[in-house]
């Protein structure tokens, strides 16, 4: 099993979040998908999966990403998120994260 990183995305997307939610995964029950958070459906339907976990974490929860074991060429695995930037335009935003692979 392997485990993959995580992109966050900014954007002004007509179904972002106003204001960034389960930023620390604590929403949510062990073994499922954090709530705010998604796989692509082309990833789900090749076998990528995401799960919240409180093993093996530096603080409270963290995401294992998964991959199938036969992943199709070239691909990637990713758990995303959208967040409305247009409160953040002009200011600095601090991005932090521990992942592990």
């Amino acid at each position: 099993m392997r485990t993959f990183s995580l992109l966050i995305v900014f954007g002004s997307f007509c179904l972002a979040q106003k204001v960034p939610s389960n930023l620390d995964f604590e929403q949510g029950a062990p073994g499922e998908v954090p709530p705010g958070w998604y796989v692509p459906q082309m990833l789900r339907n090749a076998g990528y999966s995401a799960a919240i976990t409180r093993e093996g974490c530096r603080t409270g929860s963290c995401v294992l990403l998964t991959v199938p074991e036969s992943r199709p060429p070239n691909t990637f695995g990713n758990l995303m998120n959208t967040i409305d930037g247009t409160p953040y335009r002009g200011i600095q935003v601090v991005f932090r994260a521990a992942v592990r692979v």
